[in-house]
């Protein structure tokens, strides 16, 4: 009978010494006072760039769109072969406002741009372009 109790205490002070030395572990890794690094955020904005004209809609491929944050920040994407784009979107806040719009002068988008609050992935986020020629632009 005394050698069933030793062997349950033995066990017991062994877990009990195992269970503190990890508790002191994770307590000196939580008040080390070293500060951790500035968060970012990641948000993936999503669309398709199509050309129209006519009755007929084309995706326009190897288009880049373009997503410039208030603070002049700009992120880079272009379109696949279907005229999609995924661009992502890095910033130190949990929202931030873009404008989002592709890079090309030669055509009239619509819409232009896109002004947005981005807190989380946008979808949707498409533009249709024509061309602009100088007849379509003089002519009343």
């Amino acid at each position: 009978m005394k050698l069933k109790g030793f062997i349950l205490v033995a066990i017991f002070s062994i877990l009990t010494a195992l269970s503190l030395s990890q508790f002191n572990v994770v307590s000196a890794q939580t008040q080390s006072g070293v500060t951790s690094p500035v968060t970012y955020f990641t948000y993936v904005l999503r669309g398709r760039i199509t050309y129209r004209v006519l009755n007929w809609v084309f995706p326009a491929t190897n288009m880049s769109v373009v997503a410039k944050s208030h603070s002049g920040e700009a992120f880079y994407a272009n379109t696949d072969y279907n005229g999609f784009y995924s661009l992502s979107v890095r910033q130190a806040s949990a929202s931030a406002g873009y404008m989002i719009q592709p890079v090309d002068g030669r055509k009239i988008w619509h819409p232009q741009y896109y002004k947005k609050m981005v807190s989380t992935d946008l979808n949707g986020l498409n533009f249709v372009g024509k061309l602009s020629t100088s007849s379509a632009k003089t002519s009343n």
